[in-house]
């Protein structure tokens, strides 16, 4: 897992990508959550039981970050690697510089083919709550960072296909636990890159305006969120 954050990271681009809170960077700067509790620490272990096989590592019972590995954990990582079998790339960091200069992320694996002109990203999210899959803010930030390494000129992302993929095996409704999404490389440069360029600028400008959605779930700024309180009002009436 990486060590250093990124200040527009894609793992919280929900909050602050397109569409949603320009704030909620600047808000959460100023009130930092606990990013090392309880149920991020199982997920930080779930992944390195579910990523170590694709390295050709083996996993041991006990986690980098202490957390031991359980056979669920096992259990689990199977679907992840079964999907993301052959990935060149495994929590590697990519960088968006066309996006943002801090703007960088670690997705779990990319599985890439240049001749036929594909990328694959992956993501393993273990937690219950359903993670929405199309076009996934933080996987198009990861689609962004490899076509950047293997494509850098705009005008050669036109030609490639890109396949987002989330993998959430304790995810237990209707919906399979494998949910890929597909985009061109023409859509991800003529629309969601100047998307996402506008999103960053908004999200580090001074005095930017909060915006309440889904996002706010997960912000630790939220109680001292001024539109987050008039919304709860007005839920309340």
């Amino acid at each position: 897992m990486s060590g250093e954050h990124a200040r527009l990271a894609p793992s919280s681009a929900e909050q602050w990508g397109p569409g949603r809170c320009p704030a909620s960077i600047q808000m959460q700067e100023k009130h930092p959550g606990d990013d090392d509790g309880e149920a991020a620490r199982e997920g930080e272990a779930a992944h390195y039981a579910a990523t170590e096989p694709l390295r050709g590592q083996p996993v041991g019972p006990i986690a980098p970050n202490g957390v031991p590995v359980t056979q669920e954990m096992l259990d689990h990582a199977r679907l992840f690697h079964d999907a993301a079998d052959g990935a060149q790339w495994v929590e590697q960091r990519l960088h968006m510089p066309m996006v943002h200069a801090e703007c960088y992320g670690t997705p779990d694996a990319v599985r890439y083919d240049e001749a036929a002109r594909t990328i694959e990203v992956f993501d393993y999210k273990y937690g219950h709550g359903y993670v929405d899959h199309w076009h996934s803010p933080q996987l198009l930030l990861y689609a962004i960072g490899a076509m950047a390494r293997l494509a850098p000129h705009l005008t050669d992302w036109r030609t490639w296909s890109i396949r987002l993929t989330i993998v959430q095996p304790r995810y237990y409704g209707a919906e399979a636990p494998v949910r890929p999404c597909d985009v061109s490389g023409r859509v991800l440069a003529e629309v969601w890159l100047p998307r996402f360029r506008e999103a960053a600028e908004l999200a580090l400008k001074p005095g930017t305006l909060a915006k309440t959605g889904p996002w706010c779930r997960y912000c630790s700024a939220l109680l001292h969120c001024e539109a987050a309180r008039k919304m709860q009002g007005a839920a309340l009436d």
